[in-house]
């Protein structure tokens, strides 16, 4: 066992849209090892390290390489953008039992699993850790709370620590291309309507940029649990874009809602958002950016990459 060093943090998903704020947030206070099990990656300019989930030394070795992590923030899934492919039942399970044994073995202190909202399914109303899902999860859902589980179990049998957090719907720049936020934005000077879906689920939303603290946060307690992690409000999906547009300076009559069918695959959704007292007595911190707040530095954000993209062709 290598002797643990407070000062590292071992992370996966770096390279995602809250990776990457997370992993400059951590630079800033801390020594950051970002990780990658895929072969491929491992040889992209970006300075992930490859961790070889075949080989039982691996964990080992790159531990006396870099350092023994006192944490590792486990953000990367695959099929995100698919959520009732197969690999959430059965890869990214793997892989995470995996890393689990094998850091914890290898002399981690705690392991950080990033979950979502969605692992509560159909409940409605203010969302606490301990109730258990309704109804009918997607298989990410679903993939993300069978791991949570085995994570509880590594955790006691080594006597360490283990988090998992259940992240709600996250917002700002830096997000994937075809969202809606960038949709809406690119869609702002053109003419004619915009069309979109009924927009009539509901969701509880944090700015990407408070997702990142309170993970760096929670990568530093000593408690096993389930935190929440969000705006710990309910916002209607039609109130945020509508809230977006005003701010864009849009106008407001160009949006036409109900025009696209809800996607078969999209959660439902309801009413609910997170409480955030487990949060606040874990880390004594919550997240205090309005809506408002967050869509202003969304919207400064991407106008300021745009200038650049423009000054740089």
């Amino acid at each position: 066992m290598v002797d643990p060093d407070s000062s590292v943090v071992w992370l996966t998903g770096g390279t995602g849209f809250i990776g990457r704020r997370l992993t400059r947030l951590l630079r800033s206070r801390t020594k950051v090892v970002p990780i990658t099990v895929d072969p491929s990656a491992s040889r992209a300019s970006d300075g992930r390290i490859f961790l070889d989930l075949d080989d039982p030394d691996s964990v080992r070795r790159l531990m006396d390489k870099a350092g023994a992590p006192a944490s590792f923030l486990h953000l990367g899934w695959g099929g995100m953008t698919t959520p009732n492919a197969d690999i959430h039942l059965d890869k990214n399970i793997e892989v995470g039992r995996i890393l689990l044994r094998r850091l914890y073995d290898g002399g981690l202190q705690r392991f950080i699993l990033v979950g979502s909202i969605g692992e509560y399914g159909d409940n409605t109303g203010p969302l606490r850790e301990e109730m258990p899902a309704l109804g009918r999860l997607t298989r990410y859902a679903e993939g993300k709370r069978i791991l949570c589980k085995i994570g509880f179990e590594e955790a006691e049998r080594f006597g360490l620590t283990f988090v998992h957090v259940r992240l709600t719907n996250t917002y700002g720049p830096g997000q994937r291309q075809g969202s809606l936020l960038n949709k809406l934005y690119s869609l702002r000077l053109s003419d004619g309507p915009v069309d979109l879906g009924p927009c009539d689920n509901f969701r509880d939303y944090i700015y990407v940029d408070e997702a990142a603290e309170g993970l760096a946060r929670l990568s530093a307690v000593d408690t096993s649990a389930i935190v929440n992690l969000g705006g710990g409000g309910p916002v209607l999906l039609r109130d945020f874009v509508l809230a977006f547009w005003r701010h864009l300076g849009a106008d407001s009559t160009r949006l036409s809602f109900g025009i696209h069918p809800r996607r078969t695959d999209e959660p439902t959704q309801p009413k609910a958002w997170v409480e955030l007292a487990r949060l606040e007595a874990l880390t004594g911190w919550k997240p205090a950016l309005s809506l408002d707040q967050g869509l202003q530095r969304t919207i400064a954000e991407l106008a300021a990459a745009e200038r650049r993209e423009t000054s740089n062709p």
